[in-house]
């Protein structure tokens, strides 16, 4: 099926606010060793339910799975959490901008670093704290 959505605006949103979403398909590049179209993946995701149009993940779990091929579920945990050695990262920096409070989402190393960051050099990283991470564990 060939998508009819106007694909510039679509890239726009996912540069704008798919921070999580690209994390979680860099997550998934590293677990299978293969690239993966993140436009693809990011319609497959909407078509299910498991994004909305606005790159909000609703279940980060289910498409770390579809894209890996093996079952993943996600917990929040704080920022102090001691991640496993068999856990994937994903951390959430804020910083404070005029009047906002603006969110971006990093792959990390294992360790609350930065492993991979989805805009190369994020000023809300450079400029931000970290506030949270997503934890990825596989299940059963």
């Amino acid at each position: 099926m060939v998508p009819m959505e106007p694909r510039q605006k679509l890239m726009e949103t996912l540069g704008k606010t798919g921070c999580y979403f690209l994390s979680i398909v860099h997550l998934a590049e590293r677990l299978t060793q293969e690239r993966i179209d993140a436009i693809e993946a990011f319609l497959i995701a909407l078509s299910g339910g498991n994004v909305q149009q606005d790159c909000f993940v609703v279940a980060p779990g289910t498409i770390l799975s579809q894209l890996s091929g093996v079952r993943w579920g996600m917990r929040k945990e704080p920022k102090d959490y001691p991640t496993k050695p068999e856990e994937l990262e994903i951390l959430r920096f804020e910083r404070k901008d005029v009047g906002a409070v603006v969110g971006h989402f990093v792959v990390g190393d294992g360790k609350g670093g930065v492993a991979w960051d989805p805009f190369g050099e994020s000023k809300t990283v450079r400029e931000g704290v970290l506030i949270s991470k997503r934890i990825f564990y596989r299940e059963a």
